[in-house]
């Protein structure tokens, strides 16, 4: 999406064209941040199936919060 297409969009649905920029934009971010997860994952994955020695390195580690924002529930 170029500059002149955000601009039109935002011009001629004013809110809604914001919005729809805005989820574009974050949509984009968002496929990014997976993509490193899932190589992050894989890559951890690799390591400790083809060796018996656990080796951290700081790039594929990742810091929880202690208190999340919302709770899942699995119900069965």
């Amino acid at each position: 999406m170029n500059l002149e297409t955000t601009l039109k969009a935002i011009k001629d649905y004013g809110i809604t064209g914001v919005l729809v920029v805005w989820l574009f934009i974050t949509n984009n971010r968002l496929t990014i941040v997976e993509g490193k997860l899932f190589d992050c994952y894989m890559t951890k994955h690799a390591s400790l199936s083809t060796s018996e020695n656990v080796l951290f390195i700081p790039e594929f580690l990742a810091v929880m919060p202690s208190n999340p924002v919302g709770k899942i529930e699995y119900y069965m």
